[in-house]
Order: C-alpha cells, then structure tokens, then sequence
C-alpha cells in the first residue's frame, strides 16, 4: 500500500500543475457563469432545475477533454521516456503501479471539476437567489462520473500505444467519435429502424439502450432526470442504472488496463 500511495502521489504532483489542466478548468468555471449571467434563457432564471439541462451542453465537451489530457500519455509516455522500465524494476507489481497511477489521475479530475464547480456555486450563492441550488452538486457528482469514464478510456488506450504521438491522435478520436461521431450512428439507426414508433412518440427502447455505450448520452439523460424534462422512459433505463453502468466502465476499462500493462514487454 506504501508503494501505491507513492505512485499515486507522484500523478498528482505531476498533473495538478499541468497548464492544459489549469486552463481546461478556467474555460468550465467560465462557460458556468457566463451562461448563468449572460445568456438570455438562464439570466433571469429563478430556479436551478430549469437551468441544469443547458449547463450540461455547455459542460459536456469540455469535461471529457480534462480527462483525455490526463489519461491519453499516462502510460505511453512512460513507455516512450523510459522511466516505466525503471518503475517496474522497483520493488512494487505492476497492479500497484497502474493502480497508484490511475489513482493519482482520477484525484487531480475531481480536485479540478470541484474546484471548477465549487468556484462557479460560490460566485452564484453571493450573487443571486436560485430555487433548487441543492441540485448544483448532484450535478457535479455526475459531472465527475462523466470524467471519470473517459478517464479510464483514455488510461486504457494509453497502455496499447507506445508513443506519446500516437495516444494524442487516438484520444483526439476517441472525443470526435462520442461527441459527433456515436450520435450521429444512433440517430441514423433510429430514422432507419425506429422511424414509425419515434412518429408516432414512441422512441424504441434499443434506442435507449444504446445510450449505456456513451457516456455523454448517458450524461445528458442524468441531468435530463434531474431536471424533470425527460418523460416516457423504459423501466430499465432510470437514474440508478445509469449511474451502475458508469460505474461499470470505469471498473471495466481500469482491469483491462490492468490486465493489459501485466502482458507488456517494457
């Protein structure tokens, strides 16, 4: 366990400095209270439910960026530098050293968006009166299960690549495929199979079930449900099952990783 804190450790000290980090987070607390403060449909809102759903668009795209910039080169760089031949070398497994470092990078994500929310909900308590505010940190919450998910995709991929060129490209792929790309074949699926049902009101329920492969749909239907705005669901698909399959990837794609790194030649 001493050994895992230390590498943990280690990702913190050398992440939580990291500019592209700082920078991604200042953008967060900006888009939050520009939005709440200059943005016709939220200025004058009195009440935070009716405002969540637009922040979630505005937060979506950036939050999985935080979590690419920190899992994309985690391990290729390593690999890449040389310094993971050296760790591995040391009296600590390999478990402990992709355990330690995952834990290292999921702390700095949540030390960031808290800090990027916790700044924003500060900002706004002294500035004006919400109904509902209390609903300001369940979205936080979800907003940390989104980073944490992309988080450990991108910790995944980081353990396939050996240079840090090549898990740059990939991450910059993996954000074009879940931010465009994935919507875009779900919505294809739906003209083609679903047409008449969604017509009629009725969306199928594949079409939701679909949602549990992207966790920025599985974001925006969380937030939808905390609001109130989204109706006519299936049984299967409520706030506890998403949240369990968040969960899910994230332990999924931390032991391929796990299992993955434990086969690597360094």
């Amino acid at each position: 366990m001493k050994e895992l804190r230390c590498v943990a450790k280690k990702e913190i000290m050398d992440n939580i400095r990291n500019k592209w980090i700082i920078f991604s987070s200042g953008i967060l607390v900006l888009l939050l209270l520009t939005s709440l403060f200059l943005m016709p449909s939220l200025k004058y809102c009195a009440d935070f439910k009716e405002a969540i759903s637009q922040l979630a668009k505005l937060v979506s795209p950036i939050v999985p960026i935080i979590a690419l910039i920190l899992g994309y080169a985690s391990i290729a760089r390593e690999i890449e530098s040389g310094t993971m031949e050296a760790l591995v070398a040391m009296p600590i497994s390999r478990r402990e050293i992709i355990a330690g470092k995952f834990l290292g990078l999921l702390a700095v994500l949540v030390i960031s968006i808290s800090i990027s929310f916790g700044v924003s909900a500060m900002v706004i308590a002294f500035s004006r009166t919400m109904e509902n505010f209390s609903y300001f940190f369940l979205f936080m919450l979800y907003t940390i299960l989104l980073g944490s998910s992309f988080l450990a995709l991108s910790f995944f991929f980081s353990s396939l690549l050996r240079k840090r060129s090549s898990a740059l490209i990939l991450a910059i792929f993996i954000w074009f495929f879940f931010n465009l790309i994935m919507p875009l074949i779900q919505t294809g699926l739906l003209l083609e199979v679903g047409m008449k049902g969604a017509l009629a009101g009725k969306i199928p329920d594949w079409f939701y079930a679909l949602d549990f492969l992207n966790p920025l749909s599985m974001y925006t239907s969380l937030v939808d449900m905390l609001a109130g705005s989204a109706k006519n669901l299936p049984s299967f698909y409520t706030p506890y099952s998403l949240v369990a399959v968040f969960l899910i990837w994230i332990l999924l794609f931390f032991l391929l990783t796990v299992l993955k790194f434990e086969r690597t030649d360094i």
